[in-house]
């Protein structure tokens, strides 16, 4: 689980690095953070591996 963690929050930095010269820094701070904030939202709902993978 922490290596898929670790891979999807490195990997977005070049997503989020394009989306963000395009959209502007701010925008993509506050959708990153919302992401985040479901992410552990899901984290602390979900019971089976799979979902926890997805979260």
């Amino acid at each position: 689980m922490l290596g898929v963690s670790n891979l999807s929050q490195q990997g977005m930095f070049l997503i989020g690095g394009t989306l963000a010269d395009r959209y502007g820094c701010k925008p993509m701070i506050l959708v990153g953070c919302a992401l985040r904030t479901v992410a552990c939202a899901l984290l602390a709902v979900v019971q089976p591996p799979s979902a926890l993978v997805v979260a």
